[in-house]
């Protein structure tokens, strides 16, 4: 069974879920604490740098697209090194006291009964936490109100807790621990210290900023307890830890989706690279040089034709002539390597340009990154003639029954139309504890057995592994897991669909 409390139904209207003050009940005044300091600066300005999360997505019940709120959470592009910055750039974070026991209730009999080549133990039962930003001591009783981030995290536990009664049905038996996990570093450090339920953990999933994934990641390497992190798309949070499992694809997968979608249809000579040039942008134009190697199974294959610009600048009319690159050729993929938004503008110019100077009998595609939904000031009839396709993390079909009756059985328990983070939070649940279900407490060594496609994606996690010296082909020392499927979607009757 699933020891979580069954909540009574959510506020419908305007209202947001009233599960956060079952979380303030269930804490004492311990949450009722002072806020922590805003972010710095500096912080805001890193919180700018990351993330392949999709900004856009479908909404069936509506029939349009839906874009995510500035006010959500979503983690921004990487400008510098994408694989190394991650989101802090909500108000700190940290959790419901230990003496509190969190939201769960009864324990479990958690007797192994059985134990593979691998360390995992098969259990009667298991015990998760779920580490995320409730943000508990920012709730206004008198004003009755939730902080932006408490609206995303209680949609994310809204989700979560539908996976559970799915997963109690298919006879797996949880103790789930729900922590408010606030942000704050000494605080998350003082959880992991003196928390019971997380030293007892069998999994945890959470947190959200980056350095506390990094503190929890350390954490579970140690106790060799297997950890989620549901939404950042960094890399290189840890190192050596096979027991750290990243949900979101990073960077470098969306760009070899991107060259493995083109190579399929064009020739290497027929692909070109337009950027401006900086670190970042020289960065990611090596991914895509790396991918093609690889889908061309040639260390030596011929590179990729790049084109560049100069930086923080539009290109001026002597340097837009594209003929060189888009030429004589009867078919042509163009990739922009651009995510900010002071990119847009780049983009509007290329985007103009490429559609005055190719043949109108030329064949092309243009291949462009998530956050290209968010650019509002290009026309979209210039998506649509250039025939647009983006890389994505996530993508709600709608037309798929399975979606139709998640929004119909969300809206019957909560009284709210489901939005996007509700979708990720049902995934990771429902695909963690059945992997748990079928392999044990360390299933990450048995995720290549694996890649369904869940609601919003599909899980194909691979080992993401640095070759040493001294490690043999076979053997290699594991850095983490990563989900490497990235959806491919193309621009096609005035909306994205996915293609692959």
């Amino acid at each position: 069974m699933i020891l979580v409390p069954n909540h009574r139904r959510l506020l419908s209207g305007n209202k947001l879920p009233i599960l956060l003050f079952i979380l303030l009940l269930s804490s004492g005044c311990e949450l009722f604490k002072k806020a922590q300091d805003a972010p710095s600066a500096r912080e805001k300005k890193e919180d700018e740098m990351d993330s392949m999360q999709s900004p856009l997505v479908y909404d069936p019940i509506r029939n349009e697209w839906v874009r995510v709120s500035a006010e959500t959470p979503t983690e921004k592009m990487d400008t510098v090194q994408w694989t190394l910055i991650a989101a802090n750039q909500y108000p700190p974070i940290t959790s419901i006291p230990s003496n509190s026991g969190g939201i769960s209730s009864g324990t479990p009999d958690i007797g192994i009964v059985e134990r593979d080549n691998f360390g995992s133990e098969k259990k009667s039962s298991y015990n998760v936490v779920l580490m995320l930003p409730f943000l508990a001591n920012q709730f206004d009783p008198i004003a009755d109100q939730f902080s932006n981030i408490s609206k995303w995290t209680l949609n994310y536990y809204g989700g979560t807790q539908m996976a559970l009664k799915q997963l109690e049905k298919e006879g797996l038996s949880l103790k789930v621990n729900v922590l408010d996990s606030k942000g704050s570093e000494s605080d998350v450090n003082r959880l992991l210290q003196n928390n019971m339920s997380v030293k007892n953990a069998d999994l945890i999933i959470g947190p959200y900023r980056r350095d506390n994934i990094r503190m929890v990641a350390e954490f579970a390497k140690r106790n060799e307890i297997s950890m989620i992190s549901p939404y950042s798309a960094s890399a290189n949070l840890t190192d050596d830890n096979p027991f750290y499992l990243q949900v979101s694809p990073s960077l470098e997968a969306h760009c070899r989706a991107i060259i493995f979608n083109a190579r399929k249809k064009f020739r290497p000579e027929q692909i070109v690279i337009l950027y401006q040039d900086s670190p970042a942008k020289q960065q990611t134009v090596q991914y895509f040089q790396e991918a093609n190697k690889l889908y061309s199974e040639d260390p030596m294959a011929m590179p990729l034709t790049e084109m560049t610009f100069p930086a923080d600048e539009l290109p001026s009319v002597d340097d837009m002539d594209l003929s060189s690159v888009l030429g004589d050729k009867d078919s042509v993929a163009i990739i922009i390597p651009a995510w900010s938004s002071a990119d847009q503008n780049f983009v509007y110019t290329m985007m103009s340009q490429i559609d005055l100077d190719r043949d109108p009998f030329q064949y092309l595609e243009l291949y462009g990154l998530p956050q290209w939904q968010q650019y509002d000031r290009i026309d979209l009839d210039y998506f649509e003639k250039l025939n647009v396709h983006i890389s994505s993390n996530a993508y709600l079909d709608e037309n798929s029954t399975q979606i139709q009756q998640f929004k119909r059985d969300f809206y019957d328990q909560y009284g709210v139309i489901a939005p996007f983070e509700a979708y990720l939070g049902y995934d990771v649940m429902l695909f963690s504890g059945r992997m748990m279900q079928r392999y044990g407490n360390k299933f990450q060594y048995h995720l290549e057995k694996e890649s369904p496609l869940y609601l919003h994606t599909k899980f194909e996690f691979e080992r993401v592994v640095h070759p040493t010296p001294t490690s043999g082909v076979e053997n290699l020392p594991i850095e983490q897991f990563e989900n490497k499927y990235v959806n491919i979607l193309q621009f096609k009757n005035y909306r994205f669909q996915r293609v692959n």
